[in-house]
């Protein structure tokens, strides 16, 4: 049986190579408890505040769009659609959009952005190995965050949430598709690093040879569940990239 060799490195960002999930997790959560609060009189039943639990089933790893509909159809709640113009004072699923990303940004500028050391290294490894290294990520803000941490030439191309809406791409597995384009390999030779189970099912729909749940925040059964092929509690697991025997 023929040993898979990689070609390949696609890795999400948020929780992966920079510690801003938990920065995005507290701008969502001010953003829907605001929401929520603001509206309780209008409901049917007691809506409880936003969650971890919310965080990771609804929004992580999803564009801001999505992730407000996500959430919103999970709770049984309607909210108007609205359009791209709609300002941050609109109740709408644009308008939260907006706010999402001012408080995002508010914070980002209050908490810096803090870098998993342990992914530094395991990056530069890998460049020494020759391998290629991309970056997807649903987030708008990608770019920034690496410029702010100093890691936006580390990569060979990046594909995120403005390459997501200029080129029309449907999804994260459409992201994926179009950083191994941009590199010239297959899906099949490529290895996947995310953090969030929808970035898993991402991977596995997209056909990445190796998915790679990085549990940074105890949710290996969660990843595993999700498709993920191994779970590591951190980069330095996985510096040497296990081969894989796979049937002609």
């Amino acid at each position: 049986m023929p040993i898979q060799t990689w070609r390949t490195i696609i890795s999400d960002m948020d929780g992966v190579i920079t510690d801003t999930a938990r920065i995005h997790e507290a701008a969502w959560k001010q953003v829907f408890d605001d929401y929520l609060q603001s509206h309780a009189a209008e409901f049917s039943s007691p809506q409880p505040p936003f969650s971890p639990d919310d965080y990771r089933r609804h929004v992580d790893g999803k564009a801001r769009l999505t992730g407000i509909r996500d959430f919103f159809a999970a709770r049984g709640l309607a909210i108007e659609e609205g359009t791209p113009e709609d300002p941050p004072e609109r109740e709408t699923v644009h308008g939260l959009s907006r706010r999402k990303n001012d408080a995002f940004l508010q914070k980002l500028e209050q908490l810096g952005v803090q870098v998993y050391e342990d992914s530094l290294r395991a990056f530069s490894a890998w460049r020494k190995q020759g391998l290629k290294i991309a970056v997807v990520s649903a987030s708008k803000n990608c770019r920034l965050v690496l410029r702010r941490a100093g890691l936006e030439d580390w990569f060979d191309t990046i594909v995120d949430g403005l390459d997501t809406e200029r080129q029309g791409l449907k999804d994260k597995a459409g992201q994926i598709r179009e950083a191994a384009h941009r590199l010239g390999v297959s899906t099949q030779d490529t290895v996947l690093l995310e953090d969030a189970t929808s970035g898993v099912q991402a991977g596995k729909q997209a056909g990445v040879g190796l998915v790679i749940g990085v549990d940074r925040h105890g949710q290996s059964e969660a990843l595993i569940a999700a498709g993920a092929d191994l779970v590591v509690r951190g980069l330095r697991e996985v510096e040497v990239l296990p081969e894989m025997e796979f049937s002609e």
